[in-house]
Parts: C-alpha cells; sequence; structure tokens
C-alpha cells in the first residue's frame, strides 16, 4: 500500500472515497456517441442502408478532408466540426455522402453559418450532404429514397415491412428474406 498520509488513512478507516488520485483525470464515458435526437434515428438509417454502406457517426470533418495546399487557418476551421454521419463503401471506408440530422438548433444564426461551410465544403469536394429534418419517427423507405435520389447508386437492403414507421425505441436488423434485392 502506497504511502497515502493521515487524511488518506481516515478515508479508507471509514470507507469514505478521498479525493482522486493527483494523477487521474475528469473524464468519464459517454453513455452513448449519439445525441437523443441522434439515438432514434441511427437504426432506421441502418434499415435504410442495409448492407450498402457503413454507417460512421461523428465523423470529425479534419479527418474527412485534407486541406490542399496544406494551410493552417483552413484546417483549423474544420478542426471542431464533425458530421452526424457519413456512408462509407463497406470494404474500403472510402466516404459516399454525409447526412446531418437537423433539428431546431439549425435555425440559429451561427449554425446556420456552420450549415453553409458544410454544404460548400461538401460541394467542393464532390461529396454529396444529405440534410434529413430531425423528427419523432422516420420511415426507412422515405429514407432509402431521399439516398437514392442524392447518392445516385447502389443501396442493397433486407426486406422491410411496407411503409414500416420506426419509433424511438430499438430496432431490431431485419432479417434477409429471399437474399438481397438492389433497389430499381
Amino acid at each position: 500500500m502506497a504511502n497515502q498520509g493521515c487524511l488518506g488513512f481516515l478515508f479508507n478507516l471509514f470507507g469514505i472515497a478521498g479525493p482522486a488520485a493527483p494523477n487521474s483525470l475528469p473524464y468519464r464515458t459517454r453513455e452513448s456517441l449519439l445525441t437523443p435526437g441522434e439515438q432514434p434515428f441511427y437504426p432506421v438509417l441502418r434499415l435504410a442502408v442495409g448492407s450498402s454502406y457503413q454507417i460512421c457517426p461523428k465523423v470529425r470533418l479534419a479527418d474527412l478532408f485534407a486541406v490542399k495546399p496544406y494551410n493552417q487557418a483552413y484546417q483549423n476551421k474544420l478542426l471542431p466540426m464533425h458530421i452526424d454521419f457519413l456512408l462509407c463503401d463497406p470494404v474500403t471506408l472510402r466516404p459516399v455522402a454525409g447526412v446531418e440530422l437537423d433539428d431546431r438548433s439549425h435555425e440559429r444564426n451561427d449554425a446556420q453559418r456552420r450549415d453553409r461551410f458544410k454544404d460548400n465544403l461538401f460541394e467542393s469536394a464532390g461529396l454529396p450532404l444529405i440534410r434529413i429534418p430531425n423528427r419523432r419517427s422516420y420511415d426507412p423507405h422515405e429514407i432509402r429514397e431521399t439516398l437514392l435520389q442524392r447518392i445516385g447508386h447502389r443501396v442493397t437492403y433486407e426486406a422491410v415491412a411496407p411503409r414500416q414507421k420506426a419509433t424511438s425505441g430499438p430496432v431490431a436488423p431485419t432479417p434477409i428474406v429471399g437474399g438481397r434485392k438492389p433497389l430499381k
């Protein structure tokens, strides 16, 4: 046992948690990577994309985009920003499209400036950015159609019951019925 001093001895004697160790840090694990608004959307997005894309949540823009030629001011602008969801090729993890879930906070002036910057950034890089309004429930078919319109290429999926609405509860993976079917 390390030398803990008189106060540490008393804390231990009475089963009281003493002050944090000098090298401990004030961090804790978050309950989820997703915000409460993003949590009900994620399983619906999983249903909508099936096995077509890997979904990466909370990707920093500085990890997604390279500044060419390198300029520290442009790089610094990317550092505090992220994209809600990034759809990637499931084998190579090549980025295919960004998905932003827009809630009421996007009505603020500062958020609108960030949104315009993100829109311009994705457009100049040739990467689609799909904005989905935040709702209480989502329709996987509607999300899939939006993705097809914006991405314009393959989206295969596991069968989903017609017009099934997903709510904020957990969504179990839908079993594959008759194999994977590409959308027309």
